[in-house]
């Protein structure tokens, strides 16, 4: 990078360690959910390496990848306080609490809505009512970290539906039938959402070097919508919540 000293604005850029192509883009990014904090991200998911240098490698981890996504943002705020004194005409800034929000919005499909994807790594073990075709099957333990577990889920409280001979998404007796996509997450007075989820955000240039990574800890969902317009050939749903924090981390081998 140039410094003062060695400026010139008349044969170099202000920053000329900028390489053509290595921008960030959207093409190469990547939103992932999985459990509440990052460290639940633990063995046998994460390697010894891994849960020794708080990186995360290539081992088998919860996390599941959200495709059809057509934005995502994240916002952190802090509130600042300025005091006063008598007799100055000087302030003291001081800081205040940290606030964090978040949303997205992704395409409708016929298979596992969003919210189905934001808890796809829910323990299979504690779901008692049928559940479609889209199961993690890595997640079996009710264990989500020291103190807390995933209640049981079921009758009336299920976040979708489903007839407990449906064995593949939307089909039974190779008839399509919509009824039967208990995959299609709507309630969101059910339990399941009163828990957290994570988010993890890897960030690659367009010439595919990684650029960073990111987890989002304790998200909860504050509202979830989806409408129909004349206009539009496709059907989009989102969600807002809140975070706690937003945790950097370190992909190996990515």
């Amino acid at each position: 990078m140039a410094n003062f000293l060695n400026w010139s604005w008349t044969s170099a850029h202000v920053q000329t360690e900028v390489v053509n192509g290595e921008y960030i883009t959207s093409e190469a990014a990547l939103i992932a959910a999985g459990p509440p904090r990052l460290d639940n991200i633990s063995n046998p998911f994460r390697s010894a390496r891994a849960a020794t240098t708080g990186a995360l490698d290539s081992a088998p981890i919860i996390l599941q990848p959200i495709g059809l996504m057509s934005n995502f943002q994240a916002n952190q705020n802090r509130n600042v306080n300025r005091l006063f004194e008598i007799g100055s005409a000087r302030a003291y800034m001081i800081p205040g609490r940290h606030f964090a929000a978040f949303s997205m919005g992704r395409i409708m499909f016929f298979g596992p809505s969003l919210l189905r994807m934001l808890y796809a790594w829910y323990p299979d073990a504690n779901m008692t009512f049928p559940h479609g075709q889209f199961e993690v099957g890595t997640k079996t333990s009710n264990s989500i970290g020291p103190g807390g577990s995933w209640p049981t889920i079921g009758g009336e409280d299920a976040p979708g539906f489903g007839p407990s001979t449906a064995k593949i998404v939307g089909q039974q007796n190779n008839v399509d039938n919509p009824k039967n996509n208990a995959d299609f997450w709507i309630n969101l007075t059910s339990i399941v959402f009163r828990q957290s989820l994570g988010l993890c955000m890897l960030l690659k240039a367009s010439n595919n070097k990684t650029y960073g990574a990111c987890y989002l800890e304790d998200c909860m969902l504050e509202g979830h919508g989806f409408g129909l317009d004349s206009n539009n050939v496709v059907i989009t749903e989102a969600v807002n919540g809140q975070f706690d924090r937003i945790r950097p981390i370190h992909i190996l081998g990515v």
